[in-house]
């Protein structure tokens, strides 16, 4: 089990700048995702959240742009391309696919397409 107080602490210290200096991306989200319960739970917490916001709405889009581009950036070191991997993409084309994905659940939730 995790020690929470114990962990959210170390979080606390990590984000207040008293590791500033040594912190790494990695040993952050390490620590962000003891405290949320582990991915799974981190994953469950955010598809409540998506599916309690309103379809096409602003939250949804963020929601939607933020899990885009961290499988962009995921593909992106697989295939061992340089860069943070999201600047193979441009906001533009980010913007049309995430606003062809948006049309495409407005559609299915209005009854127009059939759901897959």
């Amino acid at each position: 089990m995790v020690d929470k107080p114990k962990t959210t602490k170390k979080l606390f210290n990590a984000l207040a700048g008293k590791k500033a200096d040594k912190l790494v991306v990695s040993e952050l989200l390490e620590e962000m995702m003891e405290v949320w319960g582990g991915p799974a739970a981190f994953c469950q917490t955010y598809h409540t959240e998506f599916m309690a916001s309103k379809a096409g709405g602003m939250a949804r889009t963020r929601m939607l742009d933020a899990v885009i581009r961290l499988f962009i950036s995921h593909t992106a070191s697989q295939k061992g391309v340089g860069g943070p991997g999201t600047g193979e993409v441009s906001d533009e084309e980010l913007s049309q696919t995430l606003q062809a994905f948006i049309d495409t659940q407005t559609r299915q939730a209005n009854g127009d397409v059939e759901q897959r």
